[in-house]
């Protein structure tokens, strides 16, 4: 019977939604939050919880209720701190809308040096890393979604991870609306004490509308926190700057330090939502400020490409990559940027007048001066597109002509149908079959004269063509 109550209990804990109020005046009048608190970690009674061996309670030192949840590392280790359980079916959190959900909780770290940090060749140690996953199904093997968040600090941090982030590790059947599995872990030298407190699920709301992107371009981000089009994967330093922008409610804003190339921010896209572009006839733009110039060696933009799925493109995809140089910035100012996506160095080997889709953009600042730091702000960033260029022109008419034998196909299917309908000695009838056969036909003429124009427009081939660059950068960074 203990058992049974405690089971409710953990049912009781990880499902009742409760809607708490947004005292964040940043949001808007217009936002508002409904939050499930999953774990308070008061006491370990959640029976859908595995811990730890050597986990305990700490009601000394906590951010809400009366206890938090702690682990003191005993040698090298990489441990589970918790997970739900796999041979129970208690635990279960769901959301129709996955880009305006995440997890938010807090997280105490004793000493940052003793947590390391998910770069291997990375010896800074003053930030480290935390592991967190998620799945669709309770025994987290498949349909799940990772994160990997970096800490630059000692003591207490609130941490909000976004369920339509940026990670790269993420199964494609994975279901937001049934998640029944989730689990943290951290891999840290002996001695180091990590506390966990307040574990929460958030669905958020805004009655909001970004500005459209510019005519015949396709709008990438407005870098509003309310645009919930595509989210800041949360990378300590990354965060929203509603002071500083060129438009819109805010603009992503990065605090780096020179010691580590981890600060960074990464956009993705769930794969419907592709952003279409043709490398060579779309030109990116976005504005940019940067401080501490000199603390900066460039910065790095990556774009990594459909049209296969996430997990199968992911570490070995196609993809295209700039370095913005800092001579192409201004200390201290808002800089306009337009960078062609042919002088990208091509990974992958993409095909230039192919259609791709944009699944995942990544940013990322390298410090040049290791006891330096820097701030990154990027605003209003979109692709624009030529379309009077000859491959972008021939996708065009190639879809023209499929609307119109799509519409001579309907136009037929009606003439049939009013000739089935039809009396077979009315003269009538037989002119309204007529005439909708002659509409048919007139569309597919037009459709036939729209390929032939844009065909006589294409500029001819070049003789031949430049080998295409590869990266200088690994498409495998995170």
């Amino acid at each position: 019977m203990k058992k049974l109550v405690s089971s409710l209990v953990c049912v009781v804990i990880a499902l009742t939604l409760a809607v708490l109020p947004c005292t964040a005046a940043k949001y808007g009048n217009n936002y508002s939050e409904k939050i499930t608190r999953v774990f308070s970690f008061d006491d370990m009674s959640e029976d859908c919880l595995e811990y730890a061996s050597g986990m305990k309670i700490d009601k000394n030192n906590k951010k809400q209720g009366s206890a938090s949840l702690s682990y003191t590392t005993r040698g090298e280790e990489d441990v589970y701190l918790f997970q739900t359980r796999t041979d129970v079916n208690t635990f279960k959190l769901s959301t129709p809308d996955r880009n305006k959900a995440a997890l938010r909780f807090w997280v105490y770290i004793s000493d940052i040096s003793l947590l390391h940090v998910d770069d291997e060749n990375d010896d800074d140690t003053t930030q480290g890393t935390m592991y967190l996953k998620i799945a669709s199904n309770r025994f987290g093997g498949s349909k799940s979604v990772q994160w990997r968040h970096t800490v630059h600090k000692s003591g207490w941090s609130e941490i909000e991870l976004p369920l339509y982030h940026g990670d790269d590790w993420e199964d494609d059947d994975f279901d937001s609306n049934s998640i029944l599995f989730l689990s943290m872990h951290i891999k840290a030298a002996s001695g180091l004490t990590f506390k966990i407190d307040d574990f929460r699920f958030v669905e958020k709301s805004a009655d909001y509308t970004p500005n459209p992107a510019p005519e015949n371009s396709v709008l990438v981000t407005n870098c509003d926190y309310n645009e919930f089009n595509t989210e800041i994967t949360n990378w300590q330093g990354a965060s929203y700057d509603t002071a500083d922008k060129i438009e819109g409610s805010s603009s992503y804003r990065l605090d780096g330090k020179g010691t580590s190339d981890e600060y960074r921010f990464t956009l993705a896209w769930v794969k419907k939502d592709y952003i279409p572009i043709v490398i060579d006839s779309d030109t990116l733009h976005l504005s940019i400020k940067g401080t501490g110039l000199a603390d900066i060696s460039k910065v790095y933009i990556q774009m990594r490409l459909g049209p296969k799925t996430r997990s199968s493109e992911a570490g070995g995809g196609k993809s295209l990559v700039y370095n913005i140089p800092t001579s192409q910035l201004k200390e201290g100012e808002w800089v306009d940027l337009s960078i062609p996506l042919a002088s990208f160095n091509l990974g992958g080997s993409p095909d230039k007048t192919t259609e791709y889709g944009v699944y995942l953009l990544r940013i990322v600042p390298y410090g040049s001066n290791k006891n330096g730091s820097y701030t990154v702000k990027f605003d209003r960033i979109y692709i624009e597109r030529d379309l009077t260029s000859a491959n972008v022109s021939a996708l065009i008419a190639s879809r023209l002509a499929s609307i119109a034998a799509s519409d001579a196909a309907a136009a037929a299917s009606d003439a049939a149908l009013l000739s089935s309908a039809s009396d077979s000695s009315g003269s009538g009838n037989d002119t309204v079959v007529m005439i909708v056969g002659i509409a048919a036909g007139a569309v597919i003429i037009i459709a036939v004269a729209v390929i032939i124009i844009v065909t006589k427009k294409k500029p001819a081939a070049a003789a031949a063509t430049d080998e295409e660059a590869k990266p200088d950068e690994s498409d495998d960074k995170e």
